[in-house]
């Protein structure tokens, strides 16, 4: 079974440079990718096979859709069900599932996740419903950590369980059973409209011509289960019977009878689907001191002075700094964490109180005067405030800071390598990440000045 830092070794590697590159055209920058697999047949057990991955290089034969709509989280699931597979296999003419037979496959639009869920008194909308079973699902790996974020969880990984896995599934494709082939109450043909996200109203002549072949939505559903042969053959070899058939028609009869009933479908799922108990263990943080290597001469990280300080533009200085943080980041990290380093690196008198003994000695030794914390009361003299903001919107403007202001994040652009900061700046940008992880952002912000403070909880410049 899958372990939660699992994960797929590649046969190919892309410079990291080149996939932020790529991303920098993308009206927002993504933490993770839904794909699906190209090569693909009609007679095959599915003919969308799609996943979630972490953001990364992709080869051709895993095409990559970007979703920028609401509920992003729940598209992979649509194109995973059932009802979607059926409609999609009558697309594909050969082996290529390409871009444009993509774009014709019939997905639920994100409205029809905002309504109340006819099957659940508890849960508000679809969506609500829906999420827990999909995280469940999805969430395995530690990899995947950007995908669960966004679904709103902040635990570990799910345990890869395969009869919770099998039902999670069930009550998934009977849930979009049911939102694909609307019924009324008493189970019959609710026409179509374009409210549901049809291309248009259902006519009484429709509907009737669906009557004659189909006299309920049931019907249907028992039909598009017949026309997956080698799903029905597996099941048959391994347990005498069509299982994921009649499991989905047990979780979908159970759903109409909760709607008649104005009721909840009670889960067949212990523990409910994404409770804590299906969890692995939170990860074991591990907290090591810094440290600065003995072989790394005294005075390395010194900041050389300027020839002349007249005509010196105290911004080159703040985008020198920021620069060094964004590419020890090396990805998407929370602005408030890259404000924090970039003030440490550029103010290294600030993080010496905080280090052990020993490391904040190596830390003197390297960085020379600048590391002296200076007594109570007495004040340095400080650079202008403009310097900083006007290095962000430098940094924004030629894409070397890519900013994510609906998940408040920096990245490193994918020129910012053209930048200089090698010497002190790297230095010091690396050594203060690794104290950041050790002992957290809050805890290190809270050893601050509360104006220091205020510029780190800032979310733009």
């Amino acid at each position: 079974k899958p372990g939660p830092d699992d994960a797929v070794q590649p046969r190919y590697w892309v410079e990291a440079r080149e996939v932020y590159l790529r991303a920098a055209d993308l009206p927002k920058a993504p933490r993770w990718l839904m794909g699906w697999r190209d090569i693909t047949n009609p007679t095959n057990e599915r003919t969308v096979v799609g996943c979630v991955f972490p953001f990364s290089a992709t080869g051709n034969n895993l095409p990559v859709w970007t979703v920028s709509a609401e509920h992003a989280n729940l598209f992979p699931s649509i194109l995973s069900s059932i009802a979607c597979d059926f409609a999609a296999r009558f697309k594909v003419g050969g082996t290529h599932l390409n871009f444009f037979i993509a774009k014709q496959i019939p997905v639920l639009p994100p409205t029809a996740f905002d309504r109340p869920t006819p099957w659940s008194r508890t849960d508000a909308r679809i969506q609500d419903w829906l999420l827990p079973r999909i995280l469940e699902l999805t969430f395995t790996s530690w990899d995947l950590k950007a995908f669960a974020n966004d679904c709103g969880y902040d635990g570990p990984p799910f345990r890869w369980n395969e009869d919770r896995r099998f039902l999670l599934r069930c009550e998934l494709d009977a849930a979009f059973f049911h939102l694909y082939l609307p019924a009324d109450e008493q189970g019959g043909w609710r026409p179509a409209r374009r409210s549901d996200g049809c291309p248009c109203d259902e006519t009484v002549p429709e509907l009737a011509e669906l009557e004659r072949h189909f006299p309920n939505p049931r019907d249907a559903v028992a039909y598009v289960m017949d026309t997956f042969p080698i799903v029905r053959g597996k099941d048959e070899k391994r347990f005498g019977e069509y299982r994921t058939k009649r499991v989905i028609l047990e979780i979908y009869d159970a759903m109409q009878e909760a709607i008649a009933a104005g009721a909840s479908y009670p889960t067949r799922l212990d523990p409910a689907p994404a409770d804590p108990a299906c969890c692995h263990p939170p990860r074991e943080i591990v907290r090591r001191p810094p440290t600065i290597a003995a072989s790394l001469p005294d005075g390395a990280w010194v900041e050389p002075d300027v020839d002349d300080p007249a005509d010196h533009d105290p911004t080159d200085r703040e985008i020198v700094v920021l620069a060094a943080v964004l590419k020890a980041v090396g990805g998407p990290a929370p602005m408030h964490r890259v404000r924090l380093a970039a003030v440490l690196a550029g103010a290294p008198w600030l993080l010496t109180p905080s280090l052990p003994a020993g490391t904040a000695a190596d830390w003197r030794r390297v960085i020379g005067d600048a590391a002296e914390p200076l007594p109570p009361g007495v004040a340095r003299l400080q650079r202008p405030a403009y310097a900083w903001g006007a290095a962000v919107r430098q940094l924004r403007v030629s894409g070397d800071l890519l900013e994510d202001l609906d998940a408040k994040t920096w990245a490193p652009g994918p020129v910012l390598e053209s930048i200089d900061t090698a010497g002190w700046p790297d230095g010091r940008a690396g050594f203060v990440l690794e104290v950041l992880r050790g002992r957290g952002d809050a805890e290190m912000s809270q050893t601050l000045r509360d104006a220091i403070q205020e510029l780190i909880r800032a979310e733009a410049a």
